[in-house]
């Protein structure tokens, strides 16, 4: 479904960005509006989501994760900062969770084993820490 070869050679310039865009917006644009349930927000998380990916875009490692799993880590980061609580409704942090507790993996673990940076991993953690509180 993706090209890795040009996402290493050409990374940030504009044919990258409209090949990602072109190929994955909707993937992650479904996947924001289903976390938040607002269609101007999520067109607004979408818009942020992409500027993360071309700021982020030489951190991607095709060792590490494939493409779209680290789009959807920069998507998941994304919506953690960018939205309050009350509005997230499923952003996977009972699997973050679950690999910190009871498995007992360090952040960094989890990073490399889900293809996620360390700090979604920790955004994932406190997002559901507090979804615990709630509830």
């Amino acid at each position: 479904m993706y090209n890795t070869h040009l996402i290493l050679t050409l990374k940030r310039n504009r044919t990258t960005y409209e090949y990602l865009y072109s190929n994955y917006a909707g993937i992650l644009y479904a996947m924001i509006l289903g976390a938040i349930k607002d269609t101007s927000t999520a067109e607004k998380l979408l818009q942020t989501t992409f500027q993360n990916i071309w700021i982020d875009i030489e951190c991607f490692d095709s060792k590490h994760s494939c493409l779209l799993t680290w789009l959807r880590s920069v998507a998941r980061a994304t919506i953690i900062q960018n939205s309050s609580p009350a509005i997230i409704r499923d952003i996977d942090c009972g699997d973050v969770l679950g690999l910190a507790y009871s498995n007992g993996l360090s952040l960094n673990d989890i990073a490399k084993q889900d293809g996620i940076t360390t700090t979604t991993v920790m955004l994932s953690l406190r997002q559901a820490v507090m979804c615990l509180r709630e509830n």
